[in-house]
């Protein structure tokens, strides 16, 4: 009889892409002066934006920085007293969940910044509109001068406006755990927040103390 001969099975094995593969398929080349300003700053060379640490980056007091596009893949960024810094729109479609942008004076919209778990605005004179950030968990606006409407705020759960003056209607804030309204001096009524800090306190013969800076958040 005539033997049957099983055939062997053919497998096609498809290479797996690694992790790094699909990093670098979508990485972007850092403009060459931000490069060097990083270079400088951290004293690493980072070519792409899959070459910058996943996890945190401290930049603090880069003047000169000014292109910020290719950092959001960091999650933890620090952009203290970047002072040169005005557009920070592509922060907010990346990876970036905590964002320090004290000082940061030129930054004036931060309407795509809305998904951060933390944001650090404080000393950020040119922001008046923070509309977009009501899903931010911790929010720090202090001395945001420009700063009036904050109707949108009320989800948030850690809230600072300490020194917006501008501010004077926080009925809208009855429901953020923490709240910091020191030298909030637009506000007259405060019936719906007594839980906040910062209320004003009856006149007294002591001097006033100046309160610190609130450059730190993470």
């Amino acid at each position: 009889s005539a033997s049957t001969t099983t055939p062997t099975p053919t497998t096609t094995t498809t290479a797996p892409r690694s992790t790094a593969a699909k990093s670098l398929a979508s990485a972007r080349v850092l403009s060459a002066e931000t490069r060097a300003i990083i270079a400088r700053h951290t004293g690493m060379d980072y070519e792409t934006s899959a070459d910058l640490p996943a996890d945190e980056l401290r930049l603090l007091g880069c003047a000169d920085l000014r292109d910020v596009s290719a950092l959001d893949t960091v999650q933890r960024l620090d952009l203290t007293q970047c002072t040169q810094l005005e557009d920070v729109s592509a922060l907010g479609w990346g990876m970036v969940r905590h964002l320090v942008l004290c000082d940061c004076i030129r930054v004036r919209d931060v309407s795509m910044l809305g998904g951060m778990e933390t944001l650090n605005l404080s000393g950020c004179i040119g922001v008046g509109d923070v509309s977009a950030l009501g899903g931010v968990r911790t929010l720090i606006l202090s001395g945001c001068m420009l700063v009036r409407d904050v109707s949108a705020l009320g989800r948030v759960q850690q809230l600072n406006l300490s020194g917006c003056a501008q501010v004077a209607d926080v009925s809208a804030l009855g429901g953020v755990p923490e709240l910091d309204l020191w030298a909030c001096c637009g506000v007259s009524d405060f019936s719906a927040v007594p839980h906040a800090r910062g209320l004003p306190r009856a006149p007294s013969s002591s001097s006033s103390t100046k309160r610190g800076g609130d450059c730190v958040l993470m």
